[in-house]
């Protein structure tokens, strides 16, 4: 965003063009935008603007005073309570002393053209107030530093207005840039109307400007700009730009009343975008810009970027009721929250819907109609939206937020809107979101984020387009835990999926093992050579039991036995199910069996059974420089025949010689059985090879094989291993480890790992690694038991069997029992060589006890410089006091004492205490003890150090009402002491306050309040109200129009039991109906005398059965119909009905006088001559003559011409009349003239007083 908008000048007329005040408006939105109106001034009240009270000081008609022409041209003059301002000059500066205009005083400036500019400065040390009219047809700017008040009863209509506290040079003005700025202190409020003309603006400038009042803009701008600097920019296109400058502390722009710029833009701004101080932007009222002329209207509400808060209520309209397409609506600023009733919409019937952007630092979209949140909306009010037009969320990463939008409840619509979430940091869905269209492709949804995308619940699609879009160091990541997918997103054959702006295909079938040869559109097409370049995703879960019977029992053919896959799969939180895969004596076995430089995320295979000679793996057989990403498996993978090799509960081998295989975010718990003679045999991978990574990875299956035999990695010669565990039994022969077997690549680390399965194996074993070459191995440890096996078993260590050539390792443990009876045994290490490297060892320990291994190392280098062990037994693990040469933790139970190993028991201190607090507070452990005895009873609180001591049951904010919550402790040691504890805290409810959002209804409707329209107060720990029982008696159809109490009751949602729950109660309002009444037409003849009433009215708009006996009051008419007596035609308006529940809208009709027809009879003249065949013969009656109705015409006097005529020339007769109320017609007749039958005239209306007949002779 750049922070500027636009209007258009309505260049093509070069004026401003004045609209009728007599153009009458829907009546439906008139009354509520009266209503709001009301509603807006009192709501405005307690803001504090000081010129509100000057205004009773105001005499009706005061004007203003002092005034002197600065430069250009202009005249003033006052006669009586008008003032007027008659300006020659294009643009013209006027100093005044005073600048107010009384309740029955007007001011009016005649201005050369509506181009033309009059700045009006006021020097007095008061602000100016505008109770009655302010006319011009030009533009007129009032600056006043000490504030403007338009109050109510204000009536302004100019061409454009500029109301400021803020100055701006002369010679900027008829310029293109002109910037206000100052030290204004006072405010800029409106409670009248303001109208500029269509095309002109409206701005209001200063540190506060609001707007309770009316203020219309047809075609135009209105502006409410909060600062202390703003620059209106003039583009020589007749453009306009309105933006904030400079802030200023508070800054504010706000409406509770109705702004109209239809076809225009509403620009409410408050704050530099960059400015620290805090600055706010509110709307309580309606702000229409709706489309007319093909013209968008654009709203925006923009706060600053980094403190800005922008408060968006009341009616929002950037619609198009009466065709085109919707426009834009933009809410942007540091927090942006919307309120619950808030309406929203850029609706286009006849054409596309707007969009409307919301663009805060962190937005959250919660449950109910409110946001519950400093910035975020409510999910019924975000449906509602959606449901007439688009909706963007955009976060930034300016302020203090993280850039972050947080799906946090529930969000579906079923109508063809896109909702945009643009997020600068990351999109977190953690609620479900259902979007479905009214046609295929006519829904949308588009997550875009500059991190990550992650879907922590579930997306369901429907004839839509799904986008994801994430950074460059991001992903799109579906929820995952040990049971599976936490996250979804649900696809079917109707909609389209978009990601980083790559369309994918979606599968949603199997297919059959046909479709590996014609590449079909299923999973097993994938399968054929020609696609394995493609981008696909799974649509929704896959069940492969079929595959069993494939092939004659061979199962599945794998993605990339072909060729290498070198596409992206993405199974978006999906799985497959019962996969099988049969390759005795092949290789490449997996669902892929190669991937070269793809991507596979996102995908979970359950219950697979996938067996093969070499490369063996669940997911893939082998992934050569793929990234392999959020997966899991499990089932069972078995290596075939003698000497299988590369078999992994995940993978098979993972890296190659050129590029790097990843594998991040993964686990399998599936059984892997490499079978004799196998060699490198892994829970997770058979073997990480090159330039292999695997990181955050888990394995819990059992793991069996011969050689370099792993619970998560049988060998590696990979890179770095770090974030991984494996838990299964691991039992081999040799290279046997817990976590892996074979560790051997010099510039790869072993770090933050662990292994807790048994371990078994002949040599080389150990409960971490059984042989590492050369791997630094740190922060690690391993619990399991480790077995020597077979004849002379040797290199057994509790964490590794043997380790050379330079393995260094740190801050480690082992605690398992260690059994075996060759040599080389030890609690830590079997052997450690350091004949190729330094094998260092440090802050390393070892349980005595448990392992039955008095030595750490076995063998090779046990002591001496650079080998740091320490060997403790059981009880020493766990008795107070600390170890000075390994403060470190690996896990979180090293002693009650400090975080590391403890020596030797030492008397007790007792700490006794209890505590009450509210649930949602941290209890105060140091107010909660009473007393620290030490053993001889004497007081030891000064020995302790109260500031570690906790809780037990973690009785902090998010503990639940009850008590029992015992006082405990680690740390909370006096030198030479352990600490005993003896007390216990009650947690007591909180207050929660539910509160029924106000609703509306329009009478004749019935109402259903939902569960969802609410407001909470005192929600604590991530608790939620999801839904509250709403009823209220104004509900039916039949209740009066009026105000009815909205009850609230039964809330449900997570952890209420922990809240002493009131209930207020809402409003809900019922609205008038739109009732239709119509005069019908009149006609009658003319007669002569006056009428009076009408002929009836027709109704349109009554609801409930209900008739016209329902209205009271007398049905009467008015208009100019009311008195008419001559013919012509008349408006017939009806009007004198009353009702409560009707919002009464009078259609007028038209009354038509006809005049009666009198006829001229035939007439009869004696003689008559004619020049020639083409001349013209005409006649005048005496002008004394009076043809009135039905009144026969004789005694013509016609003047002789000399001439013959034919005896069958034709005559036409043109009665043309000279003076009255009608019009003659020339009727059929027998009109005898010298002998030729011509037509008689007759009289079709009302009298004449005099007319002319001529006639033409041929």
């Amino acid at each position: 965003m750049n922070g500027a908008w636009r209007v258009v000048w309505n260049a093509s007329h070069g004026v401003w063009q004045v609209a009728s005040e007599l153009a009458r408006g829907r009546g439906t939105r008139g009354r509520v935008r009266s209503r709001a109106r009301r509603l807006a001034w009192f709501a405005l009240l307690p803001l504090g603007f000081p010129l509100v009270a000057d205004a009773a000081a105001i005499g009706a008609t005061t004007l203003p005073t002092g005034g002197t022409v600065a430069s250009g041209s202009a005249r003033i003059s006052q006669n009586g309570a008008t003032l007027t301002v008659s300006q020659q000059s294009e643009n013209a500066s006027l100093n005044w002393q005073h600048f107010n205009i009384g309740s029955a005083a007007t001011v009016d400036f005649v201005q050369p053209n509506a181009q033309s500019v009059a700045v009006n400065r006021i020097a007095g040390n008061s602000g100016s107030v505008i109770l009655g009219h302010l006319n011009a047809n030009g533009q007129i700017y009032l600056i006043n530093p000490n504030g403007v008040l338009f109050g109510p009863g204000a009536q302004v209509n100019v061409g454009a207005l500029v109301a400021s506290t803020l100055d701006v040079g002369d010679d900027s003005i008829g310029t293109g840039t002109q910037t206000f700025s100052g030290g204004g202190t006072g405010s800029v409020e409106n409670l009248g109307t303001i109208r500029a003309a269509p095309g002109g603006y409206v701005a209001l400038l200063g540190n506060r400007v609001s707007n309770a009042g009316t203020i219309r803009a047809r075609l135009g701008t209105v502006a409410l700009a909060g600062g202390s600097a703003v620059t209106l920019d003039f583009a020589g296109d007749g453009l306009l730009s309105v933006q904030v400058e400079r802030s200023t502390l508070d800054a504010l722009a706000a409406n509770g009343g109705l702004i109209e710029a239809d076809g225009g833009t509403v620009l409410m701004s408050a704050g530099a975008q960059d400015a620290l101080l805090e600055s706010a932007v509110n709307n309580t009222g309606v702000i229409d810009a709706q489309t007319v002329q093909n013209r968008n209207g654009t709203i925006t509400l923009l706060a600053g970027r980094q403190a800005g808060s922008v408060e968006v209520g009341g009616t929002l309209d950037a619609s198009a009721p009466d065709g085109g397409d919707g426009g834009s609506v933009e809410t942007s600023g540091a927090q942006v929250q919307v309120e619950s009733g808030a309406k929203i919409t850029t609706a286009a019937p006849g054409g596309k819907s707007g969009t409307w952007l919301i663009d805060p630092t962190d937005f959250t979209i919660n449950a109910g109609s409110a946001a519950q949140t400093d910035s975020g909306i409510g999910a019924s009010t975000l449906e509602a939206e959606l449901a007439s037009g688009d909706v963007e969320i955009e976060t930034s990463s300016a302020g203090s937020g993280n850039g972050d939008i947080d799906v946090d409840a529930a969000v579906t619509w079923n109508a063809n809107a896109t909702l945009v979430l643009e997020a600068a940091n990351n999109i977190n869905v953690n609620a479900p979101i259902s979007v479905k269209g009214i046609n295929p492709e006519g829904a949308g949804l588009m997550l875009n984020a500059g991190n990550d995308v992650n879907v922590d619940s579930t997306i369901n699609a429907t004839n839509a387009v799904i986008q994801f879009y994430y950074g460059s160091g991001g992903n799109l990541n579906v929820g995952m835990n040990a049971g599976g997918f936490t996250g979804q997103v649900n696809l079917d054959g109707t909609d389209v999926l978009v990601i980083n702006g790559q369309s994918y295909t979606i599968i949603t079938s199997l297919g059959t093992a046909d479709d590996a040869s014609t590449g079909a559109a299923t999973l097993e097409g994938i399968a054929y050579s020609g696609n394995l370049s493609g981008y696909y995703a799974l649509g929704g879960n896959l069940d492969a039991s079929a595959t069993s019977s494939w092939g004659g029992g061979s199962g599945f053919i794998p993605i990339g036995s072909s060729g290498e896959f070198d596409g992206v799969f993405d199974g978006l939180g999906h799985v497959i199910s019962n996969l099988t895969e049969n390759g005795t004596g092949d290789i490449d076995e997996g669902l892929f069996g190669q991937i070269a430089d793809g991507i596979v995320r996102n995908v979970g295979l359950e219950n697979a059974t996938v067996s093969g000679a070499g490369l063996v793996g669940a997911l893939a057989g082998w992934n050569h420089n793929g990234q392999i990403s959020n997966v899991w498996t499990t089932g069972t993978v078995t290596g075939t025949g003698s000497g299988a090799y590369d078999i992994g509960g995940l993978v098979g081998s993972n890296g190659d010689t050129a590029g790097s295989g990843v594998i991040d975010d993964a686990w399998s718990s599936a059984t892997v059985a490499g079978g004799s003679g196998s060699y490198g045999v892994g829970g997770l991978v058979g073997e990480n090879t090159y330039t292999g990574t695997i990181s955050d990875a888990y394995a819990s299956g059992a793991v069996s094989g011969y050689g370099s035999v792993g619970g998560l990695v049988g060998g590696n010669t990979g890179q770095d291993i770090t974030d991984a565990w494996a838990t299964g039994s691991v039992s081999g022969t040799q290279d046997v480890g817990g976590l892996i077997g074979s560790n051997q690549y010099e510039g790869g680390v072993l770090e933050d790992v662990y292994a807790s399965g048994a371990v078994s194996g002949n040599e080389y074993v150990g409960g971490l690694v059984g042989d590492n070459y050369g791997v630094p191995i740190s922060d690690a440890y391993a619990t399991g038991p480790v077995t020597g096996t077979g004849s002379s078993p040797q290199y057994l260590g509790g964490l590794v069997g043997d380790n050379e050539d330079g393995g260094t390792i740190s801050d480690t443990y082992a605690s398992g029992a260690v059994t075996g009876g060759g040599q080389y045994v030890g609690g830590l290490l079997g052997y450690n060589d350091t004949t190729g490297g330094d094998s260092a060892i440090s802050g390393s320990y070892w349980d005595t006890t448990a392992t039955g291994q008095g030595a750490a190392i076995g063998g090779g280098t046990t002591s001496g410089s650079g080998i740091g062990t320490t060997g403790l037994t059981t009880q020493q693990w766990f008795t107070s006091g600390p170890v000075a040469s390994g403060a470190w933790s690996a896990s979180n139970g090293w002693a009650a004492g400090y975080p590391y190993p403890v020596l030797s028991a030492l008397p007790y201190i007792v700490i006794t205490g209890a505590g009450t607090e509210t649930y949602g507070n941290t209890a105060s452990l140091a107010a909660s003890v009473t007393a620290a005895t030490d053993p001889s009873g004497n007081d030891a609180t000064s020995l302790v150090d109260t500031s570690d001591l906790a809780w037990i049951g973690s009785a902090t904010g998010t503990s639940d009402v009850g008590g029992g919550y015992l006082l405990g402790g680690i740390g909370a040691t006096a030198a030479g002491y352990q600490v005993a504890y003896d007390g216990a805290l009650t947690v007591e409810p909180a207050a929660l306050t539910i509160t029924a959002s106000n609703q509306s209804k329009t009478y004749g409707q019935s109402a259903n309040p939902g569960t969802t329209a609410f407001t909470v107060s005192g929600l604590v720990n991530g608790d939620a109200v999801t839904g509250v029982t709403l009823s209220s008696s104004g509900a039916a159809a039949t209740a009066d129009a009026g105000q009815y109490a909205l009850d609230a009751a039964g809330a449900t949602g997570s952890g209420l039991s922990n809240y002493t729950i009131a209930y207020d109660a809402g409003t809900l309002t019922v609205d008038p109906a739109p009732l239709t009444v119509a005069a019908n037409d009149a006609s009658v003849p003319y007669s002569g005398v006056a009428y009076r009433g009408g002929d009836g009215v027709a109704y349109r708009g009554f609801v409930n059965g209900e008739t016209p006996a329902a209205l009271g009051g007398t049905l009467t008419y008015s208009g100019s119909s009311q008195g008419a007596v001559a013919a012509g035609t008349y408006a017939l308006i009806p009007g004198g009905l009353v009702s409560d529940n009707y919002t009464i809208d009078y259609v007028g009709g038209q009354l038509t006088i006809e005049a009666a027809p009198p006829t001229i009879g035939a007439l009869s003249v004696d003689s008559v001559s004619f020049v020639s065949a083409s001349s013209a013969l005409s006649s005048a009656l005496a002008s004394s003559s009076t043809i009135g109705p039905g009144v026969a015409i004789g005694g013509l006097s016609l003047i002789a011409l000399s001439a013959s005529v034919d005896a069958h020339a034709e005559v036409v007769n043109v009665v043309q009349p000279i003076a009255g109320n009608g019009t003659l017609q020339v009727v059929d007749g027998g009109l005898n003239l010298s002998g030729v039958t011509q037509t008689d005239a007759s009289v079709e209306h009302s009298s004449f007083t005099s007319w002319r007949l001529s006639c033409r002779a041929y």
